[in-house]
């Protein structure tokens, strides 16, 4: 079974905290993983080392003007 986890940035959020420490314990149990994200702004990279054994496909999405999230408080 080949197993894809999805997630929305490169960034260190929660999220995609949660979504690489999932995916390098299931390739550490010898399942095959690719972590598929979307790449803002350039981002050709997670934002730390990932396990070699996670295959990563960083998705390019550029920016455009007006699709801002709004905001924050």
């Amino acid at each position: 079974m080949n197993i894809a986890l999805l997630t929305y940035s490169t960034k260190p959020r929660g999220g995609v905290v949660h979504t690489l420490s999932l995916a390098e314990a299931l390739a550490a149990a010898g399942a095959p993983v690719t972590v598929w994200t979307l790449g803002r702004g350039g981002d050709d990279g997670f934002f730390r080392p990932v396990d070699p054994a996670v295959r990563q496909v960083i998705v390019p999405f550029p920016d455009a003007d007006g699709e801002d999230v709004g905001g924050r408080a």
